[in-house]
């Protein structure tokens, strides 16, 4: 029964990379490398190392629900130990989706190597899920009292806006790179109405091209102009 562990043990971690490279490629493969590094290069250096660094930053605090999560568990392994096994296990659940069949299974990958046992691994994931969305609770219930709106416009932008297709619809078709007058490359994206009056016209336009009526050819020929000899 322990070899088969093992050998499950070395698997999971394979197919859940495996899996995370397959997501990332069909979420990309609309878009080119030389579009994200055009991008990259309108962005303030700057705001890349602000960004960098808050990404950092926060993978840091997520390691603490581990952490706190082995003392739960009666555990007293070392931060250091608890760092790399919670970080690989939110990279692969924050890129992948669903946490519990993500995550766990890096957890019991490296929390097993630590001497934890299932009932202890169990412990560590339940309080560290728990925590998070305890605290997001409790800070969107906040937000919901000090600003209703603000947080009615964010629900509007994270389920509108960055539904993942119609982002990187966004991102491809919708914004242009031009010259400005101070020698400046400026970037220019599409509004709301814009974007959606485009996509209803190209639906549109799709439809009455793929079903002519009466059988008629979807692209008819002009008919000859007889007044010229």
């Amino acid at each position: 029964m322990k070899r088969y562990l093992t050998v499950l043990q070395a698997i999971v971690p394979l197919a859940l990379l495996v899996v995370a490279l397959w997501v990332l490629h069909r979420n990309l493969k609309t878009v080119s490398w030389r579009e994200i590094l055009t991008y990259f290069r309108t962005l303030p250096l700057g705001n890349v190392g602000i960004a960098i660094g808050i990404t950092i930053a926060a993978y840091l605090v997520l390691t603490l629900y581990d952490f706190a999560g082995t003392r739960y568990a009666g555990s007293k392994i070392s931060w250091r130990k608890v760092a790399p096994a919670s970080f690989i296990a939110y990279a692969f659940s924050n890129s992948i989706g669903h946490p519990l069949v993500t995550g766990t299974p890096i957890r019991v990958r490296f929390y097993s190597a630590e001497g934890i046992d299932g009932i202890g691994i169990a412990k560590i994931v339940s309080y560290a899920v728990g925590g998070f969305w305890l605290g997001f609770a409790a800070l969107g219930g906040v937000t919901l009292c000090i600003a209703p709106a603000s947080m009615l416009e964010l629900r509007v932008l994270l389920e509108g806006v960055f539904e993942h297709r119609r982002f990187l619809d966004l991102v491809r078709h919708f914004i242009v790179f031009e010259d400005s007058d101070t020698g400046a490359i400026a970037k220019k994206i599409a509004g709301y109405h814009q974007f959606h009056a485009v996509r209803k016209a190209l639906a549109a336009e799709t439809v009455r091209s793929t079903h002519a009526p009466f059988g008629l050819s979807p692209n008819p020929v002009p008919p000859a102009d007889c007044s010229q000899p």
